[in-house]
């Protein structure tokens, strides 16, 4: 039977849907974003996330370094769902759905995800997927509202 994990976080920023959107829709601005402890480096990936197309990228969760390449599913002017193709999980669906909300956005995060079998399930339980998670859709909440901040005063 399978285990399926699901986490979501919502957070509010001040400017309009459209310029979120736009924002996250740039492959470059991910590093900006990304908890600077899982050294992300994009491999391979078009400009913009567009549908179908995919991005290979590696981080450093768990001590290792890992290559993950996801699949954009669905890619609209409110959301943005990408699908693991490869990677240390058996499934991990990955979902930004952008709002309209008083004075700016939200951005709600979903993610769905069934842990890894074997050796390195034991390593990245459910548990500790959440947990990092957690702390890393915070972290780059924060890190996303900095640098549309800065973008606006640009």
């Amino acid at each position: 039977e399978k285990v399926m994990g699901q986490f979501t976080l919502s957070a509010k920023f001040d400017c309009s849907p459209s310029v979120l959107r736009e924002y996250l829709g740039v492959i470059s601005n991910i590093e900006f974003i990304t908890d600077p402890d899982l050294e992300i480096e994009i491999i391979e990936s078009p400009i913009l996330v567009t549908a179908n197309a995919e991005i290979a990228f590696s981080l450093i969760t768990g001590g290792f370094r890992q290559v993950l390449r996801h699949r954009w599913t669905t890619v609209t002017d409110t959301q943005i769902v990408a699908e693991q193709i490869m990677g240390p999980t058996k499934s991990w669906i990955y979902d930004q759905t952008i709002s309209a909300s008083e004075n700016g956005c939200a951005l709600r995060e979903t993610v769905v995800f069934e842990p890894p079998g074997g050796m390195l399930g034991f390593v990245f339980t459910e548990d500790n997927i959440m947990e990092s998670l957690t702390s890393g859709t915070a972290l780059r909440h924060k890190l996303l509202a900095e640098q549309l901040i800065a973008q606006q005063s640009a």
